[in-house]
């Protein structure tokens, strides 16, 4: 019926939510390393290096999250993508207690093993719980608000001196 809502799974709720969070985490490290990154070096090489640092741990994290994810056919996505989110959250407090340079690396990542696992966990989920007509659009609403989340913690990250 246009104009008429349709009920969703409450497990895709969740996992829509989680992974939410995850994307908004991942948002919010990349604008918040380029201020680390400026706050914490000298300009030059050594700026950079700490840059590329931080990206190749997101980069080599979503790159074995993915690998991980995909090969993880017996396990329940509905947990997957809450033990996802759990770790994410402990390691996150864990860089806000033990704050440093090499932390923020290490959260880097860690949400992007996190981000990939659970993206592929809430896809699993969309795919068993919606209906096959429904299917696209649940993908496409659910990478939307998933897009937002990213630019929503990216803009919790701008620079609080200014």
């Amino acid at each position: 019926v246009p104009g008429k809502r349709r009920q969703v799974s409450p497990h895709v709720v969740l996992a829509l939510r989680a992974n939410a969070a995850l994307r908004g985490l991942g948002g919010f490290l990349t604008i918040f390393s380029a201020f680390l990154v400026q706050a914490t070096f000298a300009d030059g090489w050594e700026a950079t290096l700490a840059l590329g640092a931080l990206a190749a741990a997101a980069g080599i994290g979503s790159f074995a999250g993915t690998a991980v994810g995909s090969r993880l056919h017996s396990a329940a996505p509905d947990k997957l993508v809450l033990y996802a989110a759990t770790a994410a959250t402990v390691v996150t407090v864990l860089a806000a207690v033990f704050y440093s340079f090499w932390m923020a690396v290490l959260v880097a990542g860690i949400s992007a093993v996190a981000n990939a696992i659970g993206k592929v966990s809430l896809d699993a989920i969309i795919q068993r719980e919606v209906p096959d007509r429904l299917r696209a659009s649940a993908f496409a609403r659910s990478e939307t608000m998933l897009q937002l989340a990213w630019v929503v913690g990216g803009a919790l990250s701008r620079d609080q001196r200014a």
